[in-house]
């Protein structure tokens, strides 16, 4: 039967693969499983870097990361080599979907949508995602909505510290904060105007990396199938099922369009590719210390799970670098994907390529990676 959709309800799940959602879980996940009887689904293809910001943005406006100028959490000051500027949302220039909607007179609500700190006005309400420092700050908009929050859930949870040993302490934290989100989102639901609901849980990102060496069997790390944490990945899962399924019971399903979506996937990571250091041996990028490579072990760097910004071993750092400026062509950042930047002469400091050559130099160091893939 035909219906009239009159607004639009997204379920942003953060790093969900589709191989466990749309597949190991979703016997389990009956609200869910409820869903995909009733929809279209399937993978699909984030942008390029597929990473939480840029990626919910690409989505919410349409264009790629270089249109937002936005490829990550961190970014380059213009006219320095490595001082950084942190992503937020007021570098978001271009119109995002409940822009579109409040020129139609419809209204939004957002709720964890990144990167939406600090929080602009729109028309509706909005609450701070993962990227708020904490609650002493105005998280929401309209200011009066964060008195609101706290006095449903006390103290609102933006995000979770996951790179711990403490993991109990992760998994606690996990659920109160994830709890306290959906409490707020259905608050939302029943006692603000609405056209348009969208909301990111970034939690179960964050189980992603806290618990996936416990949960997947063929990591390098797995300890075994007799580890306490082996099924906390899949009971964060059955928490969103729940949750999303109190959730579903608010709205009219005759005339409410519902999403689930997603900005990336998640997989495990073994080893790591020493960008830096791959870029020194290429010759392009030049340091006056190079008897500070006899420092690295590389029977080690295999067993490395997470390469530190800038680093390659987490004793050397790009600062201990004597980087030569005046001869290099290009450096890098890493992390979980790699920026490489090109030593631009009149853009960078002591830049030495023309910038009529930027393109030919660019295209030349992207045919050199790809004749090196495995």
């Amino acid at each position: 039967m035909d219906r009239e959709v009159k607004k639009v309800f997204v379920i942003g799940l953060d790093s969900a693969p589709p191989e466990l959602l749309f597949g190991k879980f979703l016997d389990e996940l009956p609200n869910i499983k409820w869903l995909v009887e009733r929809s279209y689904y399937g993978p699909m293809k984030s942008c390029i870097p597929a990473i939480t910001i840029p990626a919910w943005m690409v989505m919410n406006t349409g264009k790629t990361p270089g249109e937002l100028g936005l490829y990550g959490f961190r970014h380059r000051k213009k006219g320095t080599y490595n001082d950084i500027w942190i992503a937020h949302s007021l570098m978001v220039k271009e119109k995002a979907i409940w822009d579109y909607i409040a020129e139609k007179g419809k209204k939004s609500i957002l709720v964890g949508v990144p990167p939406s700190y600090p929080p602009k006005p729109i028309n509706g309400c909005l609450v701070g995602c993962f990227i708020t420092p904490d609650t002493s700050v105005d998280y929401t908009y309209p200011k009066e909505l964060k008195v609101e929050i706290e006095n449903l859930v006390g103290e609102y949870i933006f995000d979770v510290i996951f790179r711990r040993d403490n993991r109990d302490e992760v998994k606690e934290q996990l659920w109160e904060m994830t709890k306290k989100r959906f409490e707020v989102i259905r608050y939302l639901i029943e006692n603000k105007d609405w056209d348009f609901f969208k909301f990111v849980e970034i939690g179960l990102d964050r189980v992603h990396h806290a618990f996936w060496k416990y949960f997947d069997e063929t990591h390098h790390l797995y300890p075994g199938d007799d580890n306490p944490y082996k099924n906390v990945i899949f009971e964060y899962y059955k928490l969103l099922d729940k949750e999303i399924g109190k959730t579903l019971k608010l709205l009219d399903l005759d005339e409410t369009a519902i999403l689930i979506v997603s900005d990336h996937g998640i997989k495990a990571m073994k080893g790591v590719f020493a960008i830096n250091q791959w870029l020194i041996e290429e010759g392009l990028l030049k340091i006056k210390n190079p008897e500070i490579l006899n420092k690295i072990d590389r029977s080690k760097v295999v067993n490395e799970c997470y390469c530190n910004l800038n680093s390659w071993r987490k004793n050397i750092k790009f600062e201990d670098l004597e980087v030569d400026w005046n001869k290099t062509i290009a450096w890098a950042w890493g992390g979980y994907y790699s920026r490489i930047f090109l030593n631009v002469k009149g853009r960078e400091p002591n830049g030495i390529i023309e910038p009529e050559k930027y393109y030919d130099v660019r295209e030349e160091i992207a045919e050199i990676i790809r004749d090196k893939r495995p």
